[in-house]
């Protein structure tokens, strides 16, 4: 196939050119800077063709133009996938993506409670409660409830227990339950050390399937990019949750737009890539989930049969040259770089090199926990007080 006398390609109407002083043109954008490496080697002519994404006309897409001969070539990255590959050509693959949703996480709840989930909680509280009904019942102990519990509760806390004559079996009890209070502080202070250092805030949704339920319930939101391929492959997915996932978005026309759409109660599903870049300024706070549900394969599409992908030069492909750019690493620092652009763009983001010190949100939690342990103590004391009044022996 003879080539033309210039590379005609298709870009998006947000591409950014400008001239320089010798009458060349710079590029702005990932695709445009990697393409313009590639052109600037080929050393040939190319035409730049605009394209509108919109719901009609004849330029809606890259794709309609090659097919209909009026580009050879396009700046955007499309996924390969196997309806495409009948009708137009690829430059052979150089970056790969998966598609995964992201969400942002729960706010921070009271830390000390983090050292245990729900159920240590309720059985550990559960085993001090008992515990002097137990003495006092088995073991017809002189000390009253209040009192037992306050002694139970000091050797938590690794104070010393009041002893008493009593049978061996008592004394052994008394070991045994030492040994988990011990234990159980062992425990606690660990787990509630390493949470001071690393905060957990998890959401509540960690997979698509978790999603999808959520989203069921009416009380979750989930936003997929307006012209992304998402739709068809979650509408006719073999799995149910992810049918019903593609067609609740469908229904509510719920289209990602702005980086607020996710939130506490909604994701957006996009590519891992994307969604890395937008939430890089504050990543502390979104999750990006493990689950997958598509790994793609990334390429720039082309007219059939065009003569500059193959050919019997091979210093003179299309497909030369981009290999060799994307191998030398030129195109993950192109990546890096136009990244950091789109999140300032974003986000708004400005360097702010000032140490900031800790604030009183950072140690929340050691501030209840410190509260608590001197509402305990103070409680102890007006026990101690009430009971010594009553005329109640106390160690």
């Amino acid at each position: 196939m003879e080539c033309s006398d210039k590379i005609r390609i298709a870009t998006p109407l947000i591409t950014h050119t400008s001239k320089t002083g010798g009458g060349y043109q710079n590029f702005s954008g990932l695709e445009e800077r990697f393409l313009d490496m590639v052109l600037k080697a080929l050393k040939m002519p190319y035409e730049l063709i605009s394209f509108e994404a919109s719901s009609g006309g004849n330029r809606t897409d890259p794709i309609d133009m090659i097919n209909k001969d009026e580009a050879d070539v396009s700046f955007s990255l499309m996924s390969m996938t196997h309806n495409l590959s009948h009708a137009i050509d690829f430059i052979h693959v150089y970056l790969e993506d998966d598609q995964t949703f992201a969400i942002k996480k729960l706010d921070a709840d009271p830390t000390f409670l983090y050292s245990f989930d729900l159920s240590t909680w309720i059985l550990t509280l559960s085993a001090i409660l008992s515990m002097p009904l137990i003495f006092r019942f088995l073991f017809g102990t002189k000390y009253t409830y209040i009192d037992m519990l306050i002694q139970l509760l000091g050797s938590v806390l690794g104070q010393p227990m009041s002893t008493e004559e009593s049978p061996s079996k008592y004394k052994i009890f008394i070991s045994v339950w030492l040994y988990f209070a011990k234990f159980l502080a062992i425990l606690f202070s660990a787990a509630f050390s390493s949470i001071l250092t690393v905060p957990s805030r998890s959401p509540k949704v960690r997979n698509f399937e978790e999603l999808s339920n959520a989203v069921a319930r009416q009380n979750y939101k989930c936003f997929i990019h307006e012209k992304s391929v998402l739709f068809e492959f979650l509408i006719h997915h073999e799995k149910e949750y992810l049918q019903r996932l593609g067609k609740d978005v469908v229904h509510h026309n719920r289209y990602f737009s702005k980086i607020s759409q996710i939130n506490t109660d909604s994701a957006v599903v996009s590519s891992r890539r994307v969604l890395q870049m937008i939430t890089s300024a504050e990543q502390e706070k979104y999750f990006i989930s493990s689950d997958v549900l598509e790994l793609w394969k990334l390429a720039m599409p082309m007219k059939k049969g065009f003569c500059l992908k193959k050919g019997n030069n091979t210093n003179y492909t299309l497909q030369t040259f981009v290999t060799r750019v994307n191998n030398g690493g030129l195109f993950g620092k192109l990546m890096k770089e136009e990244a950091f652009k789109i999140l300032i763009r974003l986000t708004g983001l400005q360097l702010d090199e000032v140490l900031k010190p800790l604030s009183c949100h950072d140690l929340i939690g050691a501030f209840i926990a410190f509260l608590i342990g001197l509402g305990l103590s103070f409680l102890v004391l007006v026990c101690e007080i009430v009971m010594n009044k009553r005329g109640v022996k106390t160690d």
